[in-house]
């Protein structure tokens, strides 16, 4: 038979496809079943790395980091490698203190008492300050400000490059200091003049910074033959995102300071940007064309700033040429004032509107209260599920859900369950594969709602469903559906959790409540698992 012009239907992919179509040949009539096992699974394996090459050469399905950043660069796009947590440290000082005292920034250095992520959390003071009373709150930023010589001297290159030596620098706090001369950081070269003393800082996909200067059309060039020495804020990541209480040590040299604390909790601090993220932001930012006009141009220019989560624009909220932003800081809670502050002078230099008002606040937070009963499984105690329990509920309810997922597609799961246990105090073992699997897939199922958006219960008993040792929940409250208003965004209000003596929890007349049942348990034993809305009558179901 002539089997030349009956060729391979190459639009089949998998590996059963290959196998059928190779049945279905003349040419493989009579042949060892191995040999087609072994071509069709080579065949597979091959179309998986085509596809996987053609999708990385399209930026909306790119998904190697190095693809990704390739391509943000030829975007102009830059994508931020951290932001460093901000806040305010209590600082009491000695009754003997001479007032009013100052205290240069270099000796308001404090620290966190226990370990984060392996070592204790550094913050320091940005700017010098002046103590009137013996008790202040002093603004501090995660990180500490260090100068180190460049590595290479300068060679006069057009747009010169040059590797700074140490990781986690912050945008946005850097000086370089050539021959006793100042350069400044700027955003982008195109709007610098010939004499300009500028540079820009290039991040890469595998950590490396690099310092870039001008060509001498767009900013002066690096000149030939010198070092030079940079100093910058290195730091950043949501391990600075502490709670209050956690900042207690004083490292400086000051011998007025008696004691420091944090009533707060810090809030901004954030990773290197995802890979959807920068997929998400770079497009929207070319299109902005470096300023805001659009309610689209103010979430993005929000988003890119740094330290911010996740952020609801308010257009003419205060008449027209009016803008108000919610944003929700990275760790969540209340936004600091630096934040707030820097976020908006970054946006009044984006915007073209002359005379525009904008203002930046917290997010209008609607706190949900949760009442539940558990009951627990035979083999285990309420102590030992209570942990899950808890967090299942806060990843329903808790405003940063967004940001560990961003965590989780950036960091991976270990780093996002460290900072689960950071934010919210559990003790979870990132180093027990099955707590990694358990949480990863709490995550996975765990809602991002938007502002306004009511809460459905049903998600509350898919999330205790993936717990251990939970038999059945009774949800006291919310019951059903949980209302959200127009511009508001939950957050964890108050949560209470109790052990149930049984199935049918003992109540007032006539309160609806949902019943998740898992297993036959009620009724006689006639009904399957699921979720159940019921009505109390005489204090039994």
């Amino acid at each position: 038979m002539d089997i030349k012009f009956q060729p391979f239907s190459y639009k089949t992919l998998t590996f059963l496809e290959w196998m059928n179509e190779m049945n279905k040949h003349p040419l493989f009539e009579g042949k060892p079943e191995w040999i087609k096992i072994l071509l069709a699974a080579r065949a597979d394996i091959l179309a998986s790395y085509i596809d996987a090459r053609a999708n990385n050469n399209m930026f909306h399905s790119m998904y190697t980091k190095q693809a990704v950043y390739d391509f943000a660069r030829y975007l102009d796009y830059i994508p931020s490698t951290g932001q460093c947590a901000t806040g305010m440290v209590k600082v009491t000082l000695k009754s003997d203190a001479p007032l009013p005292l100052v205290v240069p920034k270099n000796e308001l250095v404090f620290q966190t008492s226990v370990a984060v992520g392996g070592a204790p959390v550094v913050f320091s003071a940005e700017n010098d300050f002046t103590f009137n009373n013996l008790v202040e709150y002093v603004p501090v930023k995660e990180g500490q400000v260090y100068s180190d010589i460049l590595p290479s001297t300068f060679t006069g290159e057009e747009f010169e490059e040059v590797v700074v030596p140490r990781k986690g620098l912050i945008r946005g706090t850097v000086s370089l200091f050539i021959n006793s001369e100042i350069w400044s950081e700027v955003e982008y070269l195109f709007n610098s003049k010939p004499a300009d003393k500028h540079f820009r800082i290039i991040y890469y996909y595998d950590g490396t910074v690099k310092i870039r200067g001008g060509n001498g059309t767009f900013g002066s060039k690096f000149p030939f033959g010198f070092n030079g020495v940079l100093t910058a804020r290195f730091g950043g990541g949501v391990r600075g995102n502490v709670s209050e209480g956690k900042i207690n040590m004083y490292i400086g040299s000051n011998p007025y300071i008696l004691s420091v604390i944090n009533e707060t909790k810090m809030t901004g601090g954030m990773g290197e940007e995802s890979i959807d993220k920068i997929k998400t932001l770079a497009p929207l930012l070319v299109c902005a064309q470096d300023r805001c006009v659009s309610k689209n141009d103010f979430v993005a220019f929000t988003l890119k700033h740094g330290g911010v989560s996740r952020a609801y624009v308010e257009p003419n909220f205060a008449g027209i040429l009016s803008v108000r932003i919610q944003v929700i800081p990275n760790g969540g809670g209340v936004a600091s004032y630096q934040l707030r502050n820097s976020l908006t002078t970054y946006l009044n230099d984006k915007s073209v509107l002359f005379g525009i008002f904008i203002q930046v606040d917290t997010a209008d937070y609607q706190p949900i209260d949760v009442n539940m009963e558990v009951l627990v499984e035979d083999g285990f105690t309420f102590a030992q599920v209570l942990p899950w329990v808890r967090l299942g509920t806060l990843l329903i309810v808790s405003e940063v859900v967004a940001e560990l997922k961003e965590v989780l597609a950036s960091e991976g799961i270990k780093n996002a369950i460290e900072y689960i246990n950071n934010l919210w105090g559990f003790s979870f073992d990132i180093g027990d594969d099955l707590v990694c699997q358990k949480i990863f897939s709490m995550l996975s199922l765990a809602k991002v709602f938007e502002w306004g958006e009511n809460i459905f219960t049903n998600i509350f008993f898919s999330m205790m469903d993936l717990i251990d040792g939970v038999k059945s929940i009774v949800l006291l409250n919310p019951v059903n559906i949980q209302y959200v208003e127009a511009g508001k965004i939950p957050c964890a209000g108050v949560l209470t959790f109790n052990e149930a003596d049984k199935p049918e929890r003992m109540c007032a007349t006539g309160i609806n409540i949902s019943l998740f049942v898992q297993g036959s348990i009620l009724f006689d034993n006639s009904v399957d698992s699921g979720i159940y809305m019921v009505t109390l009558c005489d204090g039994v179901i």
